[in-house]
Formats: structure tokens, C-alpha cells, sequence
């Protein structure tokens, strides 16, 4: 399983499908664990995923700012461009505010939201889609 994982954290999968037509008779047999297989906490991706974490929480190193509402998330530029090309643009082009001045001024959405986007980018996950039940404004950033 570890080998579907792909370092961009998609999974890749081939399925194998047997089509039975009706009335037939299927038999499952138990598969067996494979005995080697890493905890997953050890694979190199979870590690990645974590460190990425730490320093968005530890602030390590921040060079911007979004301000959404009174609160504020610190955050690195190339975590942003290297996800959206939005964000790509607005960094890379002089004449921008945000490139010069590091700083992104979100009007349009609630912080919980834009604080599950910035995880998503992070991580590749986030915990605030179910305990939130804001999926859709999570969508729309």
C-alpha cells in the first residue's frame, strides 16, 4: 500500500473488476496482513506532513500575513505559490501590494474557513471540514 502513495499525496489505485452476471455465486476469502508493512507513522510522507505542520503552528520563519476579519494567520509565500496560482501571481508580480508588503487582506470569509485552507496547503488535510460544517466556503477560497 505504502508504494500507492505518492508523494504529492494522491493515492494511486488499479482496480480489477470481475463482472458475475446475477444469479451467480461469489466466495470471499480473507486476505492476509502483510507483516512488513511500516506504521504510518514512519512513512516518509506523514513526516513531511508533520513537519509542515509544526511550522505553520511554530511560525518558523514566516514571511506573510493574512489578516481575515481582527485575526491574523503567519504563513510562507512559497507554501502559497507552490499551491495556488493565484497566490503564484500575486507574489511573483512587484507592482502587487501583497509582493511587496507580505501581507493578504481577506474580506470575503470567515477565519475558521480560511485557516482550514491554509492547513489544507500545509498538509494536504485538514481537520475543519467536519467539525466546521463550513465545506462549502472552504470550497469556494
Amino acid at each position: 500500500m505504502t508504494g500507492a502513495l505518492r508523494s504529492d499525496g494522491t493515492l494511486f489505485l488499479i482496480c480489477e473488476v470481475e463482472y458475475f452476471p446475477p444469479g451467480s455465486k461469489i466466495s470471499v476469502e480473507p486476505v492476509e496482513e502483510d507483516i512488513g508493512m511500516e506504521e504510518p507513522e514512519d512513512l516518509p510522507e506523514v513526516t513531511v506532513r508533520a513537519n509542515n505542520r509544526s511550522m505553520l503552528e511554530d511560525e518558523l520563519f514566516t514571511d506573510c500575513v493574512i489578516h481575515v476579519g481582527s485575526k491574523y494567520i503567519k504563513a510562507h509565500r512559497c507554501i502559497f505559490g507552490q499551491n495556488s496560482p493565484v497566490f503564484k501571481s500575486m507574489f511573483s508580480s512587484e507592482n502587487m501590494i501583497e509582493a511587496q508588503k507580505g501581507e493578504i487582506h481577506i474580506e470575503d470569509a470567515k477565519f475558521d474557513s480560511v485557516r482550514a485552507m491554509v492547513e489544507f496547503m500545509y498538509t494536504g488535510a485538514t481537520d475543519q471540514l467536519e467539525s466546521q460544517g463550513n465545506i462549502d466556503e472552504i470550497l469556494a477560497i
